[in-house]
């Protein structure tokens, strides 16, 4: 972690004596921390919303419409499920490599490079339009999915930053409440405006209009962040994170020795496993969610995607309602079905005084070996059942083209 000068320290503890004891530890002879929420955390707030959400969108953009991708761009179902997959896949890649680098540079650096990665991403895929540059537009969504290593470690650490005690479940969950909102609208845009055309032309118009849409949002939030996004209020918010900012100040830790205490909670351990699994199988359904309804229901790629969003909305009203009770009760156990948003709050309790970058980005692992696995797992199951049906299509069809002949034989006998 960072040192930091005198100077930030003062900024941190309003006292006028402070006694060190034997072990290093500074105790406060009758004077207090001094805290200060300031009105520009719900601007800060408000640009990662629509930055993360922006990245999220991307996530199921080709997912959701699966069918249209694969024929578009001549490859298997399997080759579109990779590009959801991926923003799994590099997260266990880069996640202690991005966690090292929010915890050396900070929120404010940590988003820009994020967000400024995501546009360029964004921008490739604009240039991916034509049915042999899927390697193109893997390689635009490959840098959008690299990005989630930041993106997914920074709630909990946004709101422990700039936000007061009482307000951390709240900002938590609005800051999920953003990232579920760009998946939503991924559900609901996506297969309203690439349809399945006969001409292939037609569905690269559709995609073109679609990646630079997201390009165009992507580009104006960088400029914002870039101008307006800060680091670290210059008081904190909360004595919480005061005292958190003041062990930082006085500890210079490799990133290995809170893994390990990580690793030794039990608590956040079964937290892991259990988060794990339950996102891991949200994922799994969204990301395969096209293949599942087209097996049963042809040319439905709209009503899939309307069945995704009903999906997130439901869990978005859930995750910030539960955020709004959570700090006003503070009872985790019972309010475990908001789990999306929940998780990096429980995951806060458990490990303090750990950096919420380091807790979040581990438990972010879990679910992301889980919805790797399950995806592979479903989506095998998916190629025998569609195996199957087109075998009961095709007897169908072989049953009811032998059953008019049959008749049409029975009437010339009869003439």
């Amino acid at each position: 972690m960072r040192m930091t000068d005198e100077k930030d320290l003062n900024e941190v503890l309003c006292v006028k004596n402070v006694v060190k004891t034997m072990n290093g530890n500074e105790k406060n002879n009758g004077n207090s921390l001094e805290t200060k929420v300031y009105k520009k955390r719900w601007l800060i707030l408000g640009l990662f919303i629509v930055y993360t959400g922006m990245s999220n969108f991307q996530w199921i953009q080709y997912s959701i419409v699966s069918n249209i991708v694969s024929r578009y761009y001549g490859v298997s179902s399997l080759a579109v499920d990779w590009t959801a997959m991926a923003f799994m896949g590099y997260y266990l890649i880069f996640i202690f490599p991005a966690t090292y680098m929010v915890n050396r540079w900070g929120l404010r650096w940590s988003n820009i490079i994020g967000c400024c990665v995501t546009c360029l991403g964004s921008w490739i895929k604009v240039l991916s339009v034509s049915p042999d540059r899927f390697w193109v537009t893997f390689i635009g969504q490959s840098l959008v999915a690299s990005t989630q290593t930041i993106i997914l470690t920074l709630p909990g650490r946004l709101a422990a930053q700039w936000f007061a005690a009482d307000e951390l479940s709240t900002a938590t969950s609005l800051s999920i409440f953003g990232n579920q909102m760009g998946i939503a609208l991924s559900f609901l845009i996506t297969p309203i405006i690439v349809k399945n055309h006969e001409n292939l032309d037609d569905i690269g118009a559709g995609l073109s209009h679609l990646f630079w849409g997201v390009a165009i949002i992507l580009t104006v939030a960088l400029i914002l962040i870039v101008i307006l996004f800060e680091d670290d209020p210059k008081i904190p918010p909360s004595k919480t994170r005061a005292l958190q900012k003041l062990n930082e100040m006085q500890v210079e830790e490799s990133l290995i020795e809170p893994i390990k205490r990580l690793f030794k909670n039990k608590y956040y351990m079964s937290l892991c496993n259990s988060y794990g699994l339950s996102i891991g199988v949200l994922n799994a359904v969204g990301t395969l969610l096209n293949q599942i309804y087209l097996v049963h229901f042809e040319n439905g790629e709209e009503d899939a995607g309307r069945i995704g969003l009903v999906m997130i909305i439901t869990g978005m009203i859930g995750s910030v309602s539960f955020g709004v009770i959570l700090d006003k009760t503070h009872k985790y156990k019972y309010f475990l079905v908001g789990y999306v948003a929940l998780g990096y709050e429980m995951c806060a309790e458990y490990t303090y005084p750990e950096s919420e970058g380091i807790t979040a980005g581990i438990l972010n692992v879990a679910n992301n070996v889980y919805g790797i696995v399950l995806i592979l797992i479903m989506g095998r199951l998916l190629e025998d059942v569609q195996r199957r049906q087109d075998a009961r299509n095709s007897v169908h069809y072989v049953g009811v083209e032998q059953s008019e002949k049959s008749n049409e034989r029975n009437g010339l006998e009869k003439n």
